[in-house]
């Protein structure tokens, strides 16, 4: 006949506190407590230590990650060669880093501690022309630190569903600044926005949409644009 201890993570560390306070390890006074107990009756026993569960939690935590971070490159196109730009190595090496279920890349750790922050970050690089200067953007330069991401990715959203179309980057500009005016702007949480990667695209490509009304608006207003 086996019997098998387990102690959960909250009994465990109640214990440990106690008998901390008196100065012993706990797992050696689990131990007494079984062998005095049962070795009298022949029974064998095993104890799961903290170290083992944790161990098993990390393993669960690792796979949960993994999994959060391919489900959500591949929901949100999230380009490997974006993610390889920000983390300043090789589009190889984050395909590696997707296949080998391990959690000592590069990759790994950096989406451990940013989460949606670093998707969000290759979003941007990604949608962003590299013909446009920002600096340049006369409504930019007021623009809070939160809300600059937000701005950036936007920009280069809008850009790159109406650069080809019969807008100049004027036009594109004079709409932005008007909308970084508007109440919707100055009232979102960009807070929340920065660290939820499916809630910053949602608003990128619903503001867009009213952007292209106000595209036509303006084209008309100023046709020398």
């Amino acid at each position: 006949m086996e019997i098998k201890i387990e102690i959960n993570d909250d009994d465990y560390q109640k214990f440990c506190n106690k008998t901390n306070e008196l100065g012993l390890d706990p797992i050696s006074v689990i131990e007494l407590i079984i062998k005095e107990s049962f070795e009298k009756r022949d029974l064998r026993y095993t104890v799961l230590n903290k170290k083992e569960i944790g161990t098993s939690n990390q393993n669960n935590d690792k796979d949960n990650i993994l999994k959060d971070l391919i489900e959500k490159i591949e929901k949100y196109n999230i380009l490997q060669s974006s993610l390889a730009y920000i983390l300043n190595i090789t589009q190889a090496s984050i395909s590696r880093s997707l296949k080998s279920n391990k959690n000592n890349t590069l990759l790994y750790r950096e989406y451990s501690n940013l989460k949606d922050k670093l998707l969000i970050k290759a979003y941007k690089y990604q949608v962003l022309h590299e013909s446009i200067d920002l600096d340049n953007f006369k409504c930019y330069k007021f623009l809070g630190e939160e809300s600059k991401i937000f701005f950036e990715s936007l920009v280069g959203y809008v850009c790159t569903e109406f650069m080809y179309n019969p807008y100049s980057l004027g036009l594109i500009e004079l709409t932005l600044c008007d909308f970084v005016k508007t109440e919707r702007f100055t009232q979102m949480k960009f807070d929340e926005l920065n660290n939820n990667i499916g809630d910053f695209i949602e608003h990128i490509e619903d503001i867009t949409e009213i952007l292209s009304i106000k595209l036509e608006e303006n084209k008309s207003l100023y046709p020398n644009l």
